[in-house]
């Protein structure tokens, strides 16, 4: 489970209060321990001592300035340092090796929907044990077992994309949708931001505060689209350019050409704001965004480096993710 916190600052914040034997509640996001823990959770974690670790205890570690929430499957000693592995309940691979070092603590505690889960009962240590040494086949039976709900979770959408094929269809969607509004979002937007990306509004705060700017898609005064432009994350690119991220709608809004209205709200307030380029990053196999962004006037940078060090990023926190490529656009 994947926080997305890449402030080394706050991650060693982190580690001092764990250090003084204080608890520490954060916000869980991501789905890699799913459905033992899910997006939205409420954790404690607190310090422990690396050698009282035991297999099957949710560890809170931090890897290349981000921090990671995953089952400890494994303990080992090389020459003289003792190792750790984890892995994500609901992924197929483990993690790379960690040192004690990169521990910060443990997850003793679990909140959701007013239900708390205490780890340090017997059950919960025996089911933790159970599932660390099931993790290389329980993974591919969940799956096996998910995917009929898995497939009509998303049947709606795949038939939403296929009438969007026509351009009747997109005709009839842009007169339908035809009052939906885009706009730059402000601090009192936060949590309508918080819901629709699933996030900690505190984050949301704290990159307006910095700077970076989010524009939102509204019907009826409901978020069903947005986008995030400013610096690229921490460790890809140092400069000052403006990166596109986060552009997503709601599948059934798709078609109705809400992503090109947005994309044209920023293009326009940014250029005001004296910013002459664009630049975003996509999967070169999504070949429906690269193709909208083509019809936006985007060509490929020429910037071999940064896109190196996106797919490096990549193969380290979600392994066998399609490569990269950067686009840009003069505004």
């Amino acid at each position: 489970m994947l926080r997305s916190i890449v402030d080394s600052d706050l991650l060693e914040m982190w580690q001092e209060v764990l250090e003084k034997g204080r608890t520490f509640r954060f916000r869980a996001l991501g789905g890699s321990m799913f459905p033992f823990i899910r997006s939205g959770d409420l954790l404690t974690a607190k310090a422990v001592s690396p050698i009282d670790l035991s297999i099957g205890e949710v560890l809170l570690y931090q890897r290349e300035g981000r921090s990671f929430v995953h089952r400890l499957i494994k303990k080992k000693i090389m020459n003289g340092t003792p190792l750790f592995i984890t892995h994500g309940d609901h992924l197929t691979f483990s993690d790379p090796t960690i040192q004690s070092s990169q521990i910060l603590g443990k997850v003793i505690c679990i909140e959701r929907s007013g239900r708390t889960i205490h780890l340090d009962t017997p059950s919960q240590r025996m089911w933790g044990r159970f599932l660390a040494s099931t993790s290389s086949w329980f993974v591919p039976l969940f799956q096996i077992v998910e995917w009929p709900f898995q497939l009509l979770r998303r049947l709606p959408s795949k038939i939403n994309s296929g009438l969007n094929k026509f351009r009747l269809i997109r005709k009839i969607k842009r007169t339908i949708f035809s009052q939906i509004s885009c706009r730059m979002a402000s601090s009192a937007d936060v949590p309508s931001l918080a819901r629709f990306y699933e996030s900690n509004p505190k984050e949301f705060l704290q990159e307006i505060d910095e700077g970076r700017k989010y524009y939102l898609a509204e019907k009826g005064g409901r978020v069903i689209g947005g986008l995030t432009a400013g610096s690229a994350w921490e460790g890809i690119s140092q400069d000052h350019r403006c990166w596109i991220m986060g552009l997503y709608v709601v599948p059934r809004y798709r078609g109705a050409g809400i992503a090109e209205r947005l994309l044209a709200k920023a293009f326009s307030t940014l250029k005001e704001q004296g910013t002459d380029q664009i630049f975003i990053n996509l999967f070169d196999n999504n070949t429906p965004a690269i193709k909208l962004y083509h019809k936006l006037g985007f060509t490929r940078a020429d910037l071999p480096e940064v896109e190196s060090k996106i797919n490096d990023h990549y193969a380290k926190v979600a392994p066998g993710s399609p490569g990269s490529l950067v686009l840009y656009k003069r505004i």
